[in-house]
C-alpha cells in the first residue's frame, strides 16, 4: 500500500512565483482565508520578515498555501484572547 506521503510527494507542481508580492499581499490573503473563523474572534496578526528573502521561490503553490492556512488557524484556535498572533518570516536556503 502507498503511504501517503509518497502520494503527495508523486503529486508536487513546482512553480516560480513573485515572493516580495506574496509577502506584501500576506495580510490580505490571511484576513481573507480568516474571515469564517475571526468574524466572531477578533484577531490582529502581526507579520515580520526575520531575513531577507528572494525575489522569487520555486515551490508548489498548493502546499504552500496549505500550510499556511493551517499554521495560521491553529494559531487562531489556540490564541489566548487580546494577544496578536506574530507570523515570521524568514528565508533558509536549500543548499
Amino acid at each position: 500500500m502507498e503511504s501517503q506521503n509518497s502520494h503527495y510527494r508523486s503529486k508536487i507542481n513546482k512553480l516560480r512565483f513573485n515572493f516580495t508580492q506574496i509577502k506584501e499581499n500576506l495580510p490580505e490573503y490571511i484576513r481573507n482565508f480568516t474571515a469564517p473563523i475571526t468574524y466572531k474572534k477578533p484577531i490582529n496578526i502581526e507579520i515580520e520578515s526575520i531575513s531577507v528573502p528572494p525575489e522569487y521561490a520555486t515551490t508548489d503553490w498548493s502546499i504552500y498555501e496549505q500550510i499556511l492556512i493551517h499554521l495560521v488557524n491553529n494559531a487562531i484556535k489556540f490564541n489566548k484572547p487580546n494577544n496578536p498572533i506574530k507570523l515570521q518570516l524568514f528565508y533558509v536556503s536549500a543548499s
